[in-house]
């Protein structure tokens, strides 16, 4: 795994979206662009729909994605100092593992 890693990471110095992940995955495994796109939005959509209706995805060796709930606050205008209310929201989080985190830090 690390060294197919480290390539990928040497390849990809700026940020990477969904076609450069199907991209990869579709040299990886010699399957179409086509076939690999959709097999990252389907796992996206997965991943979002999971997160929608448990709240929590956990991916072991990358992280957890919780959907959290911020509560109503008061904001303020920083330029015109005039206050306002801001609505309660849900909000989804990321919590890198302790893994991901190391391998980021080594690399």
């Amino acid at each position: 795994m690390g060294l197919y890693v480290n390539q990928i990471l040497v390849k990809m110095s700026e940020t990477i979206n969904k076609e450069n992940i199907a991209t990869e995955i579709s040299e990886e495994f010699g399957i179409s662009k086509s076939q690999s796109a959709g097999m990252v939005n389907d796992i996206i959509s997965v991943m979002a729909k999971i997160t929608y209706e448990s709240g929590k995805v956990r991916i072991p060796y990358f992280g957890t994605f919780s959907k959290k709930e911020k509560v109503a606050r008061m904001g303020r205008n920083p330029k015109t100092k005039e206050e306002f209310k801001i609505a309660a929201r849900e909000v989804i989080t990321f919590k890198a593992s302790d893994f991901f985190k190391d391998f980021i830090n080594d690399n």
